[in-house]
């Protein structure tokens, strides 16, 4: 078996399973201080509140990205918990088919080759690990924000530029402190904003997007 693992075609997926018991290790020795790599990782990485909506301005709206997250539940379920997932299930996997070719064709395949099948299954397996897991794991009620608190509120343009029904990213800080990316629109049809712009949040122009006014 420690052949078998050690093997070069298995190198990929023998430092998957290394990191994942380096995380894990590293995660119980800080928690015995008090600390902990899921919460610093958690606080790194913004809430993300882009509802999905791949028919309404799929050209400007990132649908690869929103479908990314509706897949993964980022924010409700630990970040470190869903890099553990995938470290397990990409190893596993690879073991598996590389199991399976040196069984039926006596040698074990190009890790390379093994690795780019075993990327394709992950990420389905992980999503649905992950989303069972968010069931189980209770969320972080305390800081939990509705999006339609975001009225009122403003942002900040970060990329592009926007003019009427054709929308941009924006940055807003909601009361907790948490980040969270929305896609802006002017709600005025001679009106822009651009990068940089502080906006006034107005109201939900559809499932994806808000009308916002520049802040003069």
């Amino acid at each position: 078996m420690l052949e078998f693992v050690s093997a070069s075609p298995n190198l990929p997926f023998t430092v998957c399973i290394l990191l994942l018991l380096g995380l894990s290790f590293l995660e119980l020795v800080s928690m015995s201080f008090g600390l902990g790599i899921s919460s610093f990782l958690d606080q790194m990485i913004p809430e993300v509140d882009f509802d999905i909506d791949l028919d309404v301005n799929a050209e400007i709206d990132h649908p690869g990205l929103h479908v990314f997250l509706q897949w993964i539940p980022v924010g409700r379920v630990p970040s470190l918990v869903i890099i553990i997932l995938f470290l397990l299930i990409f190893g596993l996997i690879g073991y598996g088919l590389q199991l399976i070719s040196m069984k039926s064709t006596g040698t074990m395949s190009n890790p390379w080759a093994v690795s780019g099948v075993c990327f394709l299954i992950s990420f389905p397996l992980l999503s649905i690990t992950s989303r069972a897991l968010s069931r189980i794991i209770p969320g972080d009620e305390t800081s939990a924000v509705s999006n339609l608190s975001f009225e009122g509120k403003t942002a900040i343009v970060t990329i592009g530029e926007a003019i009427w029904e054709k929308s941009t990213e924006a940055k807003l800080q909601d009361e907790h402190g948490k980040t969270h990316y929305l896609m802006v629109s002017p709600n005025q049809k001679d009106s822009s904003l651009k990068q940089g712009d502080e906006v006034v949040i107005i109201e939900k122009y559809n499932s994806s997007t808000w009308y916002a006014e520049k802040i003069n």
